[in-house]
């Protein structure tokens, strides 16, 4: 073996277990990295479809009073008329 075959054989040897280990190391952060990010994707479709249900309940909910609004119109229009009529035949 020469010289250069034998520092070729060093330089090899040498990086090849740390890069290996920096690679299996790696591997393991990107394997955690894609578990947070589903978790936090699963979190945010929660926290979504929570929101939206809360949405609607508020719509339902203004809905609910404009109508109470309505027929509170609608009464007073009523008793009004019927004031004017009761005045008017007095």
């Amino acid at each position: 073996m020469s010289v250069i075959e034998g520092v070729r054989q060093i330089v090899q040897d040498f990086p090849a277990p740390e890069l290996r280990a920096v690679a299996v190391q790696m591997e393991a952060l990107n394997r955690r990295m894609d578990n947070l990010e589903s978790n936090i994707n699963i979190q945010f479709s929660a926290a979504k479809t929570e929101a939206v249900s809360r949405h609607e309940v508020v719509l339902l909910q203004i809905e609910h009073v404009k109508n109470l609004l309505e027929v509170d119109k609608r009464l007073l229009r009523l008793e009004n008329q019927r004031a004017d009529t009761l005045a008017k035949s007095a």
